[in-house]
Protein backbone atom coordinates (compact mmCIF):
# COMPACT_ATOMS: atom_id res chain seq x y z
CA UNK A 1 0.00 0.00 0.00
CA UNK A 2 1.13 3.47 -1.13
CA UNK A 3 -0.39 6.28 0.04
CA UNK A 4 1.26 9.92 -0.37
CA UNK A 5 -0.66 13.09 0.08
CA UNK A 6 2.10 15.09 -1.84
CA UNK A 7 4.18 13.99 -4.75
CA UNK A 8 5.82 15.66 -7.54
CA UNK A 9 6.85 12.32 -9.76
CA UNK A 10 6.53 13.13 -13.24
CA UNK A 11 6.18 9.79 -15.95
CA UNK A 12 9.96 9.16 -14.94
CA UNK A 13 9.23 9.39 -11.61
CA UNK A 14 6.14 7.42 -11.74
CA UNK A 15 8.06 4.64 -14.04
CA UNK A 16 10.52 3.90 -11.54
CA UNK A 17 7.83 3.36 -8.76
CA UNK A 18 5.72 0.90 -10.74
CA UNK A 19 9.35 -0.95 -11.52
CA UNK A 20 10.25 -1.00 -7.95
CA UNK A 21 6.95 -1.85 -6.36
CA UNK A 22 5.44 -4.55 -8.89
CA UNK A 23 3.59 -5.85 -6.25
CA UNK A 24 0.93 -2.67 -4.98
CA UNK A 25 -2.58 -3.31 -4.59
CA UNK A 26 -3.12 -0.01 -3.17
CA UNK A 27 -2.03 3.58 -4.50
CA UNK A 28 -3.41 7.07 -3.24
CA UNK A 29 -1.86 9.77 -4.43
CA UNK A 30 -3.22 13.09 -3.92
CA UNK A 31 -1.06 15.13 -6.39
CA UNK A 32 -0.62 14.31 -10.24
CA UNK A 33 -0.29 17.87 -11.67
CA UNK A 34 2.96 16.33 -13.83
CA UNK A 35 1.48 12.92 -15.27
CA UNK A 36 0.61 12.65 -18.67
CA UNK A 37 -1.75 9.86 -20.49
CA UNK A 38 1.48 7.52 -20.24
CA UNK A 39 1.85 7.68 -16.67
CA UNK A 40 -1.79 5.88 -16.17
CA UNK A 41 -1.04 3.77 -19.38
CA UNK A 42 2.12 2.45 -17.26
CA UNK A 43 0.37 1.99 -14.21
CA UNK A 44 -2.60 -0.03 -15.61
CA UNK A 45 0.09 -2.26 -17.26
CA UNK A 46 2.75 -2.29 -14.48
CA UNK A 47 0.59 -3.45 -11.70
CA UNK A 48 -1.12 -6.60 -12.20
CA UNK A 49 -2.51 -6.57 -8.60
CA UNK A 50 -3.62 -2.71 -8.01
CA UNK A 51 -7.45 -3.11 -6.65
CA UNK A 52 -7.74 0.42 -5.02
CA UNK A 53 -6.54 3.58 -7.45
CA UNK A 54 -6.76 7.14 -6.76
CA UNK A 55 -5.88 9.76 -9.77
CA UNK A 56 -6.04 13.16 -9.56
CA UNK A 57 -5.84 15.98 -12.02
CA UNK A 58 -3.69 17.31 -14.48
CA UNK A 59 -3.97 19.72 -17.16
CA UNK A 60 -1.83 16.64 -19.25
CA UNK A 61 -4.69 14.16 -18.69
CA UNK A 62 -7.21 13.24 -21.37
CA UNK A 63 -9.48 10.64 -22.39
CA UNK A 64 -6.86 8.53 -23.26
CA UNK A 65 -6.19 7.87 -19.73
CA UNK A 66 -10.04 7.22 -19.14
CA UNK A 67 -9.86 4.15 -21.63
CA UNK A 68 -6.50 3.01 -20.18
CA UNK A 69 -8.35 2.70 -16.83
CA UNK A 70 -11.50 0.70 -18.46
CA UNK A 71 -8.68 -1.86 -19.25
CA UNK A 72 -8.23 -2.84 -15.89
CA UNK A 73 -11.84 -2.80 -14.20
CA UNK A 74 -11.79 -6.51 -13.92
CA UNK A 75 -9.18 -6.23 -10.73
CA UNK A 76 -10.10 -2.37 -10.04
CA UNK A 77 -12.33 -2.43 -6.78
CA UNK A 78 -12.30 1.26 -5.71
CA UNK A 79 -10.87 3.60 -8.48
CA UNK A 80 -11.20 7.15 -7.36
CA UNK A 81 -10.79 10.13 -10.08
CA UNK A 82 -10.44 13.65 -10.06
CA UNK A 83 -11.49 14.82 -14.08
CA UNK A 84 -9.09 16.93 -16.05
CA UNK A 85 -10.21 19.56 -18.01
CA UNK A 86 -9.35 17.23 -20.77
CA UNK A 87 -11.88 14.25 -19.81
CA UNK A 88 -14.93 14.92 -21.74
CA UNK A 89 -18.57 13.57 -20.17
CA UNK A 90 -19.16 10.99 -22.36
CA UNK A 91 -15.71 8.99 -21.90
CA UNK A 92 -16.28 9.12 -17.34
CA UNK A 93 -19.56 7.92 -18.41
CA UNK A 94 -18.33 5.10 -20.73
CA UNK A 95 -15.78 4.60 -17.58
CA UNK A 96 -18.87 4.38 -14.81
CA UNK A 97 -20.50 1.53 -17.54
CA UNK A 98 -17.83 -0.30 -17.42
CA UNK A 99 -17.02 -0.55 -13.90
CA UNK A 100 -20.71 -1.00 -13.10
CA UNK A 101 -21.07 -4.83 -14.51
CA UNK A 102 -20.65 -6.89 -17.60
CA UNK A 103 -22.37 -5.83 -20.62
CA UNK A 104 -21.78 -8.70 -22.79
CA UNK A 105 -19.58 -6.81 -25.63
CA UNK A 106 -15.83 -6.72 -26.32
CA UNK A 107 -13.64 -4.04 -24.75
CA UNK A 108 -11.70 -2.83 -27.95
CA UNK A 109 -7.74 -3.62 -27.95
CA UNK A 110 -6.84 0.10 -28.59
CA UNK A 111 -8.38 3.68 -28.11
CA UNK A 112 -9.16 4.25 -31.92
CA UNK A 113 -10.59 1.18 -32.15
CA UNK A 114 -12.79 1.90 -28.84
CA UNK A 115 -13.58 5.72 -30.58
CA UNK A 116 -14.49 4.04 -33.67
CA UNK A 117 -16.71 1.33 -32.17
CA UNK A 118 -18.71 3.80 -30.09
CA UNK A 119 -18.53 6.16 -32.96
CA UNK A 120 -21.05 3.25 -34.89
CA UNK A 121 -22.59 1.65 -32.16
CA UNK A 122 -20.62 -1.35 -32.32
CA UNK A 123 -19.24 -2.48 -28.72
CA UNK A 124 -19.31 -1.17 -24.73
CA UNK A 125 -16.74 -1.89 -22.27
CA UNK A 126 -16.89 -5.01 -19.80
CA UNK A 127 -16.21 -5.64 -16.75
CA UNK A 128 -16.49 -9.14 -14.89
CA UNK A 129 -17.53 -7.91 -11.31
CA UNK A 130 -18.70 -4.64 -10.09
CA UNK A 131 -16.38 -1.96 -9.00
CA UNK A 132 -17.16 1.36 -7.31
CA UNK A 133 -16.21 4.37 -9.11
CA UNK A 134 -15.36 7.74 -7.12
CA UNK A 135 -15.31 11.08 -8.86
CA UNK A 136 -13.44 13.20 -6.71
CA UNK A 137 -13.60 16.92 -6.23
CA UNK A 138 -10.05 19.26 -6.16
CA UNK A 139 -8.41 19.12 -3.06
CA UNK A 140 -8.88 22.32 -1.29
CA UNK A 141 -5.65 24.46 -0.86
CA UNK A 142 -6.16 25.47 2.49
CA UNK A 143 -7.14 21.94 4.01
CA UNK A 144 -5.62 21.71 7.03
CA UNK A 145 -5.37 18.04 6.99
CA UNK A 146 -2.64 18.63 3.97
CA UNK A 147 0.51 20.17 5.25
CA UNK A 148 2.54 21.22 2.18
CA UNK A 149 4.93 23.03 3.50
CA UNK A 150 7.51 23.92 5.79
CA UNK A 151 7.22 20.00 6.32
CA UNK A 152 6.01 17.68 3.31
CA UNK A 153 3.87 15.27 4.89
CA UNK A 154 3.34 11.68 3.56
CA UNK A 155 2.79 8.44 4.53
CA UNK A 156 4.41 5.02 3.39
CA UNK A 157 2.46 2.04 4.49
CA UNK A 158 2.87 -1.87 3.44
CA UNK A 159 0.50 -3.85 4.54
CA UNK A 160 -0.47 -7.43 3.56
Amino acid sequence: RLELNWQAFDDEGMACLVECCPGLEVLLLDRAEYWTDSTVQRIVASLPSLEHFRLRASSMLSDQSLYELQQAPHRLQILEVEPSYAMSTYMMDQLKASMAGPSGDHVPSSFSSFMAAQLFGLASPERTSPAQLRVLKPLDEDNPALTLWPEVNFRIRNRR
